[in-house]
């Protein structure tokens, strides 16, 4: 296939851009049964061999953002923001036409050994029958010393509160564990409430490189203001 992005630094004159759409646990490129659209461009994309989304040049126009559909695969289906657009097309170079964008992984994700991994689901309260939270952001931060360290990945509750939210800790981290051994974790929510970001966080004690299945349902109204 011919015309198209090959890496950053070298571009064909008819590719007007390319996305590659990345597996946040296995770093594979997603192209296969899933959609990405683009809004303010006409045509559809083609996939290349290496497993991007590439369009084609139209004119002078350039997309706003893009639309990702995992199709039943478990990721989240999310907006993603387009690159600005190159001062001149013509001349614009790869790394001004390519996008990485990493996917975000649902509950229904098949997460494997070596990640440390939170999933439950979000709820008002604890009182029987409190309602979901959904489309809450929520982040996994290990603690090193007396620091909290976001590595900025973060998981989305769906319309039933239902999260997987997960870390990798780097091969030279010494975290935080309890005299159980078990790895000390901030789990912070962020949710929008009447047009305003509220975040409120609450710790955790799990078990490092595997999947951990809270027992209890988190609720927002028991977590802390930070």
């Amino acid at each position: 296939m011919s015309g198209l992005i090959g890496t950053p630094d070298r571009i064909q004159t008819d590719a007007l851009l390319a996305v590659e759409l990345v597996d946040p646990v296995t770093l594979a490129l997603v192209s296969s049964k899933v959609t990405l659209t683009a809004t303010g461009l006409a045509g559809n994309p083609r996939i290349g061999f290496s497993g991007r989304f590439v369009w084609l040049s139209e004119g002078d126009a350039w997309p706003s953002s893009f639309a990702f559909d995992p199709r039943g695969l478990p990721y989240d289906a999310q907006t993603i923001t387009a690159l600005p657009k190159p001062a001149n097309l013509a001349t614009a170079s790869g790394a001004e036409r390519l996008l990485r964008v990493t996917l975000r992984p649902t509950a229904a994700y098949p997460f494997g050994d070596g990640l440390s991994v939170v999933r439950a689901s979000l709820r008002e309260s604890d009182a029987a029958g409190a309602a979901p939270v959904a489309g809450a952001e929520i982040r996994l931060l290990w603690k090193k010393g007396s620091n909290w360290i976001d590595d900025g990945a973060f998981a989305v509750s769906n319309a039933a509160g239902d999260f997987a939210a997960w870390l990798r800790l780097p091969a030279n981290a010494k975290p935080v564990v309890d005299e159980q051994g078990r790895l000390q974790l901030q789990m912070r929510v962020v949710r929008t409430i009447n047009g305003a970001a509220v975040e409120k966080s609450m710790n955790l004690a799990i078990i490092d490189g595997r999947v951990n299945d809270l027992p209890t349902a988190p609720a927002w109204s028991a977590m802390t203001s930070t």
